[in-house]
């Protein structure tokens, strides 16, 4: 995430890479958030592996070290995973600010 003022962010706008035009498209957890692309990876797909990794990650049975970490975390852990983050650029496959 390419934030204001930040060196990353200088360069986006160098090189002319679509970034959010308001404050909550900055948020990883807003529905109106932009990742920046990679050489190989649209910004979509950046964000559609993350997400999935995420769920991916925290879902693993192998993380879910209950004697390490406790009930309670893996009770919340299960919970937070039941929740998948709404996103418009992977609902619409446009960029948030661009339509």
């Amino acid at each position: 995430m390419a934030y204001p003022v930040s060196e990353l962010y200088d360069i986006a706008i160098k090189e002319g890479w679509d970034l959010p035009k308001e404050w909550h498209g900055y948020s990883q957890h807003s529905y109106e958030t932009i990742p920046l692309p990679t050489k190989y990876i649209s910004a979509r797909g950046v964000l559609k592996f993350r997400d999935e990794a995420f769920c991916k990650y925290f879902k693993n049975a192998a993380y879910m070290m209950e004697g390490k970490f406790g009930k309670e975390v893996k009770e919340h852990i299960q919970e937070m995973t039941k929740t998948r983050l709404k996103r418009k650029i992977l609902e619409t496959g446009r960029y948030p600010f661009s339509e």
